[in-house]
């Protein structure tokens, strides 16, 4: 054996067998390397930067509307991200921006994690959740939305993200039957909780038409016990009842739930659609988020590219991926709030990351046996996504310090939102 390759082998051995003498396995470390990242991420979003120490006008709105819990429920637009605001206001009663904002960074950092796993569902490739939570963790725009104190919609993504993880949970016959139990669970609570949001209404009879028709939960709740069904179903048609008691209680919620407000301009729709598609790509804009480059983002146009062609050969992972990012600008123009562009990062993240992680699985593929070609090329591939960590971490202090100040944030908002409230 070659020296080299034998030293190699005796460490990593070696290695196994202390961490297995000490209740570390395989699966064990990739649990701990998993949960690691996701704590540096809370430690990344949660970093108080001094250009955004400061709230901005509609923080301060909000920041007034979540003191006092009788006040936000005569108007709770996300009742669960606004309730954990006013949890942690009495906690931290003297740290307004830390309590306004750590829900933001909270609820966004477990959807992008049920959105990680998701994906490796999906796509079955290993590296995937990896160079996505690592993408995710660094992308300006997760850390730039994650520093607003209220962001419409958070609830909604927040749910979909648990059903959408929830159901490829689901779908996948060598899971754990105990596992997929817990995600059906899940999947009703998020469903039942949806039709307390914004066009939760619709959604809400959406999801339960496709939950119907689907042959694999009908396949799952036949294996179910009658107690169980009724156990695991029960939140689909209880926590819609909260619905009746919130519209006797303010007769102007259902304008609220049912969006009619949103749906009163459509024009605003369209151009919050040419705004949101200019945020995505960089494009030049001035009635939205941007990132202060100046320049288009290159890298999810040529990922883009890569998915796009790789669909018209029909591939139907990559034309569901595709669908599901054009569905997410859409949705997100409903919103009509710059920072409502949160329902498209995880395809965009998603989309440059599958072509990241499969080029670390071809180079595994073409060198099967040799290590020493497959090592450098990996190695190569950590350097980039490298340097796109510290890339995304420069152009996030760039957007904050020329862009999206809270005192541009304000004229953004004034210029473009028209809040339902």
């Amino acid at each position: 054996m070659d020296p080299a390759k034998k030293l190699s082998f005796n460490f990593r051995a070696k290695l196994k067998a202390s961490l297995n003498q000490i209740g570390f396995n395989d699966k064990a470390l990739k649990i701990i390397f998993l949960l690691g990242l996701v704590l540096f991420g809370l430690s990344l979003l949660l970093f108080k930067f001094e250009i955004l120490s400061s709230l901005n006008s509609n923080e301060i709105l909000r920041l007034d509307s979540v003191r006092s819990l009788n006040t936000f429920v005569k108007n709770p637009a996300d009742p669960i991200h606004g309730l954990i605001q006013w949890l942690t206001l009495k906690i931290f009663s003297n740290h307004h921006i830390f309590a306004l904002r750590f829900p933001s960074a909270l609820l966004v950092s477990i959807a992008m994690s049920a959105w990680a796993i998701s994906f490796y569902l999906k796509f079955r490739n290993r590296y995937l959740p990896y160079v996505f939570i690592i993408l995710s963790i660094c992308s300006p725009w997760i850390i730039l939305i994650s520093h607003q104190g209220y962001v419409p919609g958070i609830d909604m993504f927040f749910l979909l993200s648990l059903i959408i993880s929830g159901y490829f949970i689901l779908s996948k016959s060598d899971i754990k039957q105990k596992l997929r139990k817990y995600s059906f669970f899940i999947i009703s609570i998020a469903t039942g909780l949806i039709s307390i949001q914004i066009f939760g209404v619709y959604i809400y009879l959406v999801l339960i038409i496709l939950g119907v028709k689907s042959q694999k939960v009908r396949g799952f709740l036949g294996t179910l016990t009658r107690a169980e069904k009724t156990l695991i179903l029960s939140p689909v048609f209880i926590l819609p009842l909260l619905n009746m008691g919130i519209l006797i209680s303010n007769l102007e919620s259902w304008k609220l739930l049912t969006g009619f407000n949103i749906f009163s301009n459509p024009k605003e729709v369209l151009e919050n659609l040419l705004h949101n598609t200019k945020s995505i790509f960089g494009l030049k804009q001035t009635k939205g988020l941007s990132l202060g480059t100046g320049r288009p983002d290159f890298l999810l146009i040529g990922a883009l590219s890569l998915t796009l062609y790789e669909a018209f050969k029909k591939r139907l992972a990559r034309q569901n991926l595709i669908i599901g990012f054009i569905t997410s600008i859409l949705f997100s123009s409903l919103y009509l709030f710059p920072t409502s562009i949160i329902f498209c990062l995880p395809f965009t993240i998603g989309i440059v990351s599958l072509a990241l992680a499969n080029m670390i699985r071809i180079i595994d593929e073409a060198f099967p046996l040799n290590p020493y070609p497959r090592n450098l090329a990996r190695s190569a591939l950590l350097i980039l996504i490298c340097l796109i960590t510290i890339l995304n971490i420069y152009t996030f202090i760039t957007a904050t310090a020329r862009v999206n100040t809270p005192q541009k944030v304000n004229q953004i908002i004034i210029n473009r939102q028209k809040v339902v409230e």
